[in-house]
């Protein structure tokens, strides 16, 4: 998960990673993120979830449910990467 902005992580002061605990707090968020949308997976559901802040994309393939994927647009993606060097 990912916190919202301004927000603050209630194990940081005993070194957790907050990434790594705080699945409820951030699937019902309805922060904007700073205007991004979070793909996540490893929080399975029945179907994916689109929300104006987030997709889940982790439909229990594991437990038989589908694999799903996203395809994201390259364009919005190519302005944010560096170069690759050769």
């Amino acid at each position: 998960g990912v916190l919202p902005p301004g927000g603050r992580w209630e194990g940081s002061d005993a070194g957790l990673d907050p990434r790594l605990w705080i699945r409820e707090p951030f699937l019902s968020s309805r922060a904007d993120f700073e205007g991004k949308v979070i793909v996540f997976g490893h929080t399975p559901m029945k179907h994916v979830m689109l929300g104006k802040n987030k997709i889940g994309i982790d439909t229990g393939a594991v437990y038989g449910g589908a694999l799903s994927a996203v395809a994201l647009p390259v364009e919005s993606a190519a302005r944010k990467l560096p170069e690759p060097k050769v």
